[in-house]
């Protein structure tokens, strides 16, 4: 069927005038391009012999997205004691002096604020990035690394520190 279609393509060329579909061409700035005619489906099963035989579709598959809100869990029992550790163990680190000197790109210092949680509002928490280097406050404290603990007593501790050792060390419950 192919080559009849290229034939009387041709014809047209010759017969300019005749009632035949010649070819679209579309001109840009560089040269003239002709535009590609491509068989669409209906072409396709005209060409074909009918067989009386029909194409077997696929059934449509419906899909219900539940509409029902997304309903949250209770935090368990055991977070909630957590917690509430995290927290009293804030508290008493600060009643018992000590303070947690940090700086806001220190990815330790970031780590070590997280484990506290909630409770992190109740620790004496210093920030030490300034513009051109320590605060003030940092200096003044001997701040030479973070994160960095000075406790009440005095004594140091550098480094992201386990809640645990850091209740040890202050005679905390945790």
């Amino acid at each position: 069927m192919n080559h009849i279609r290229v034939f009387s393509i041709a014809l047209c060329f010759v017969f300019v005038f005749s009632a035949c579909n010649t070819p679209a061409y579309v001109e840009d700035d560089t040269e003239t391009q002709p535009v590609v005619e491509t068989e669409t489906e209906s072409d396709i099963e005209q060409d074909e012999p009918d067989t009386g035989l029909e194409a077997e579709s696929e059934p449509e598959v419906e899909i219900e997205l539940e509409s029902e809100p997304e309903v949250v869990p209770e935090p368990e029992e055991e977070e909630t004691v957590a917690q509430a550790a995290e927290v009293a163990l804030a508290q008493c680190l600060t009643e018992k002096g000590a303070t947690l000197y940090t700086a806001s790109w220190c990815g330790h210092c970031q780590s070590q604020k997280a484990a506290f949680g909630e409770g992190i509002q109740y620790l004496d928490n210093v920030e030490c990035a300034a513009f051109g280097g320590w605060s003030q406050e940092c200096e003044e404290a001997g701040v030479e690394a973070v994160p960095t603990w000075i406790f009440g007593d005095g004594t140091e501790k550098l480094g992201n520190t386990p809640l645990e050792t850091l209740a040890a060390l202050n005679n905390c419950e945790y």
